[in-house]
């Protein structure tokens, strides 16, 4: 409890795992594909089912869609990229606390299981004796 506290006084910074940021990406990828296959179909059936109707214009094909979906994108879009705005304050704080926190947690546990082994060397068999006496005689005297 006490390695909690002093974790929160000291910021030393984001400790990410690698797995964790090559998981997130994994599944940022995924989620992209997703969107960009469901984009294109719903390009496809809104314009086969209103403009073909609307128009007698010529059904399209999913990627007739998607090519449609590009070049409204380099149209109105651009090529660029450009940074999105930073998030307000309040929301960067309660980000910053978010992450601070698990980096304080994943801190507190490696500190348990760096004095774990020193602790049980120490102190744990002994206290487990202990435990496990009073244990019998509670249990005798029930």
């Amino acid at each position: 409890m006490n390695l909690h506290l002093e974790c929160r006084k000291e910021d030393k910074g984001h400790n990410f795992s690698v797995g964790k940021i090559v998981g997130w990406s994994i599944v940022g990828v995924i989620v992209a594909i997703v969107f960009a296959f469901l984009f294109g179909w719903l390009v496809k059936y809104l314009w086969n089912n209103t403009l073909v109707s609307i128009f007698s214009i010529k059904t399209i094909t999913y990627w007739q869609a998607v090519g449609l979906l590009i070049l409204a994108r380099l149209l109105v879009g651009g090529l660029g990229h450009k940074p999105p705005p930073h998030p307000p304050k309040h929301l960067r704080d309660k980000i910053h606390r978010r992450f601070h926190e698990e980096s304080c947690e994943q801190e507190t546990d490696s500190e348990m299981k760096k004095h774990y082994q020193q602790f049980w060397e120490e102190k744990g068999e002994k206290l487990l004796k202990e435990y496990v006496d009073e244990k019998i005689k509670s249990d005798k005297n029930q």
